[in-house]
């Protein structure tokens, strides 16, 4: 993290955007009990929010990285940054196991590991991205920096998550580049950026099927995964360049108002709001609360309306669960033992 008097606050902004759509996107995977859609993926909500939202947020991450990595190298780095990192995982994903072993989920041990994995993807990913960009840090300056940076792409898939980060990984690294060489991207660059993000996104959206990054490339289908793979990459890109430089503008914008305050708040609270979003909103919602509201009513309710549950309820529910996180973490730090097991620190 950035010390406070260098925090940039549009930042912590774009962040509690983010982590509501995480939200948001959650919320529509575990209340399609009825079965709407054939596939989550069929919602075009849920295309348009996952197009960009964890690549932008990977790519902030590799943006914190770079200048963390300016005060911290090696043992420091790893103690400060990553050690916390793997002990949240290791904490949360425990309470995760306990409750999936509850409700009859935990067959055996690989049900046991990937509750510890499959649900905190994303802090593995980010944590195995931080590893490799050590390693190119280490490599600048020297005659190995661009093979360095070959070599971490095929690293990234010997990783507890490989598909999830071999796709997140040059979302990592393309933020800490840029970040290096202090790229800006010009207006007219952004404007054309904008208008192939919403034509391709189009063309996504016009898909069926899942569009999970896949890297089981097998005879029958190698050119469709292969072809689906860089679809997501290159919707990725474009996403974050044209949300992350629209949400800088539309801080200044509003920077002094009461809710750019709120939602960078919620910015400031990113991991702790991912850990609780899984053994709350997963597990006690959408593993044993809905499933009872859906059968005590014979049929869900909440999908009556789908465009009214995509665009109403879904961010309606999905701001009452943030706030309800934000209280578990007050009182979370309140004790320091607790944040000491469950944060590290």
């Amino acid at each position: 993290m950035l010390r406070e008097e260098q925090r940039d606050n549009s930042l912590d902004f774009i962040k509690g955007v983010i982590i509501f759509l995480v939200i948001w996107g959650h919320m529509l995977q575990k209340t399609n009990q009825s079965m709407v859609y054939d596939s989550i993926w069929d919602n075009p909500i849920y295309k348009v929010i996952y197009a960009f939202h964890m690549p932008l947020f990977m790519s902030i991450s590799g943006y914190l990285t770079f200048h963390s990595l300016k005060r911290r190298r090696g043992r420091e780095f790893i103690k400060h940054r990553l050690l916390p990192m793997i002990q949240t995982v290791i904490a949360w994903g425990t309470i995760h196991m306990v409750n999936l072993l509850c409700i009859g989920q935990i067959g055996g041990l690989s049900d046991i590991v990937n509750s510890y994995t499959d649900g905190f993807w994303f802090i593995w990913a980010i944590i195995h991205c931080s590893i490799l960009i050590t390693l190119v840090d280490k490599a600048r300056n020297t005659r190995l920096y661009y093979v360095t940076i070959i070599l971490t792409f095929g690293l990234s898939v010997v990783s507890l998550v490989p598909s999830k980060t071999t796709f997140m990984y040059p979302f990592f690294l393309g933020s800490y580049l840029i970040t290096d060489l202090n790229i800006r991207i010009p207006k007219r660059a952004y404007i054309g950026c904008a208008i192939l993000y919403i034509v391709t996104l189009a063309y996504m959206i016009s898909q069926t099927g899942s569009m999970d990054f896949n890297l089981r490339i097998h005879k029958e289908s190698f050119w469709q995964i292969v072809s689906m793979d860089f679809l997501r990459w290159w919707v990725g890109i474009l996403g974050c360049i044209t949300v992350f430089l629209f949400m800088k503008r539309l801080f200044n914008y509003i920077n002094n108002t009461r809710f750019a305050g709120r939602i960078s708040l919620v910015g400031r609270k990113t991991l702790q709001i991912y850990v609780l979003n899984v053994v709350l909103l997963e597990d006690m919602y959408g593993l044993v609360l809905y499933p009872i509201i859906v059968r005590k009513i014979g049929c869900n309710i909440l999908y009556l309306n789908a465009w009214l549950f995509n665009l109403v309820l879904a961010p309606f529910l999905s701001m009452i669960f943030i706030t309800i996180a934000l209280y578990v973490d007050k009182w979370f730090t309140k004790i320091p033992l607790a944040r000491k097991i469950m944060y590290g620190k």
